[in-house]
């Protein structure tokens, strides 16, 4: 992005750049994880149906859904490609070229945007993990155990 500004690119098309890749990134993700939830879907629920007690759940994905998955994509695209093009806007690239990093992300010694966004991701998919085994273990109780409503005292 440096040698580009230095060249004579104006500002307006880095920040294009960076918004059309995370824009490519959120679409691409939002439509594996529009295909993801159908597949798990259905074998979540033919995984909880019994022979005796059929469950009925519609699995319909309806243009709601594809819209709150693209108007997610494109909030998150905005949101997380703000703090690059803030970066570039607002970076000299003579100075990035002569600092010897090539780049536009600041000093090695600070502790910086980058390294947060590591840390809440580790957290985040610390979380998702455990909610993940919490899940799977909930499911694999329902599943073994039978209901047994003859010691019930009423």
């Amino acid at each position: 992005m440096a040698v580009r500004l230095a060249v004579g690119a104006s500002r307006a098309r880095p920040a294009r750049q960076l918004t059309t890749e995370s824009l490519l990134l959120a679409l691409s993700g939002a439509g594996l994880g529009l295909l993801l939830a159908r597949a798990l879907s259905r074998f979540l629920v033919s995984f909880l149906a019994t022979g005796d007690d059929p469950t009925f759940v519609s699995l319909h994905q309806d243009l709601r859904i594809f819209a709150f998955a693209a108007a997610l994509a494109i909030l998150t695209c905005l949101v997380f490609a703000a703090a690059p093009v803030l970066r570039a806007a607002r970076t000299d690239p003579g100075e990035a070229l002569k600092s010897g990093s090539g780049s536009l992300t600041g000093g090695r010694g600070r502790i910086g945007l980058r390294r947060v966004l590591v840390a809440s991701q580790f957290a985040v998919s610390l979380a998702l993990v455990m909610g993940t085994l919490l899940f799977a273990g909930s499911l694999r109780n329902l599943k073994t155990r039978t209901p047994d409503f003859s010691s019930m005292e009423f």
